[in-house]
Formats: C-alpha cells, sequence, structure tokens
C-alpha cells in the first residue's frame, strides 16, 4: 500500500495536482486504519459515511453565506481559509451576495469577468467546490436529499464503500466535477441500495406462481 502511495504521489507531482495528493494520501490513512485491529473501526467507518456530507455540505454553506457579515478580525481567518483552498471559497461568497440561494435551483447568468472584493473572477471557476455548486446552482433541496440518502444507506453499506463515501464527501471540498457520475461513481451506490430491495421483491416467487 505505501509503494502505490508513493508512486501515485510522483505522478501526482508531475501533474501538479495538489487535490490528488491530498484525497490519495487520506484515502491511504483511512485504508489503513480499516485494516487494523481497532475493534470500533466498522461503527466508526459508518458514523462518517453517514454524517460527513451533511457535517461538510454546512460548514461550507455556512462560509459562502457569512462572508460578507465578518468582522475585520474573522474575515482575515476566513481569507486565510480560502488560500489554504487556493481561493475557492471566494467564487462561492460572490455568487451568494449577488445572486442569493434558492431551494430548487435555477440558471446563473454569470458575466464572463467581475471584479468583486478586490479579486478578479474567471466565470468557468465560481464552483471549485462541491457544496457551493449545489447550494447556489442546483439548490438546497439537492443537498437535503444527498445527505438525507447517505444517513438512511450508511448502516448498510459496506466498508470499502463507505471509506469511498468519506472521500467523495472531502474530495467534494476540493473539486465540482465529482457530482458527474461518469468521472465519480459514488453516487451510483446510493442506486445500488435503493433499487437493492425493489429487484428482491420483484424476483421473489409469489405463493401464486408455485
Amino acid at each position: 500500500m505505501t509503494i502505490i502511495w508513493l508512486i501515485n504521489i510522483i505522478f501526482y507531482n508531475f501533474t501538479d495536482s495538489n487535490t490528488g495528493m491530498v484525497i490519495l494520501t487520506a484515502f491511504t490513512i483511512i485504508i489503513a486504519f480499516e485494516k487494523s485491529d481497532i475493534k470500533s473501526i466498522d461503527r466508526i467507518l459508518t458514523i462518517f459515511a453517514k454524517y460527513i456530507y451533511s457535517i461538510v455540505a454546512l460548514l461550507f454553506s455556512f462560509l459562502a453565506i457569512i462572508y460578507t457579515r465578518l468582522g475585520s478580525t474573522m474575515r482575515h481567518v476566513w481569507q486565510t481559509l480560502d488560500n489554504v483552498l487556493t481561493g475557492r471559497l471566494k467564487y462561492g461568497a460572490y455568487v451568494y451576495e449577488v445572486f442569493g440561494v434558492t431551494f430548487m435551483g435555477r440558471q446563473l447568468t454569470i458575466p464572463e469577468k467581475i471584479f468583486w472584493d478586490g479579486r478578479w473572477f474567471d466565470k468557468f471557476y465560481y464552483f471549485d467546490n462541491y457544496y457551493h455548486g449545489n447550494l447556489l446552482q442546483f439548490g438546497i433541496i439537492h443537498i437535503i436529499i444527498t445527505a438525507v440518502v447517505f444517513v438512511i444507506i450508511g448502516s448498510r453499506l459496506e466498508n470499502r464503500e463507505k471509506m469511498t463515501i468519506i472521500i467523495f464527501s472531502l474530495y467534494g471540498i476540493m473539486e465540482a466535477y465529482v457530482i458527474n457520475v461518469f468521472i465519480c461513481f459514488v453516487l451510483l451506490i446510493i442506486g445500488k441500495y435503493f433499487y437493492q430491495n425493489k429487484k428482491t421483491s420483484v424476483d421473489k416467487p409469489q405463493p401464486n406462481d408455485v
């Protein structure tokens, strides 16, 4: 596992992918814990798989909403976090302040270039954060549905699926395309558990069929 991690880190270094290196390292650590002799590891993974999405979604939604209402000291703290995330937070703060948030989502019409709060923006990078994109473009309902579904199926997941959902939730902090199942398959896990029971009930022979 360590060798695989080192090989990937070398390749990510050439591609200058900080996100890839962070997520790979986090996944490697989680796998190491899962393979350890910690007796409560299954329960710990279940708790994280059920609730980490909700926690991260609330946190980043709050960060987008609160920015323009912060005093100088807290705004400096906010901007420091934004710098750590290479400017991802401010895109969401701008769109929330200008366009607000809706329940069901809407089509945003954003200029090619914007100067706001001392910074130029390129519209193609507004939602370099999965949670801001879902809140501000697809609406609050999308976040709520996904969060509730993870809570519902969290206890039924295999450990490898729990770990994948945890990484998916963390990956969404730094990338918006995790919602695209052609690139990131994690949301397909939801379908596996929602349609599993339906398939079983359909395939199960009824008394009249005998």
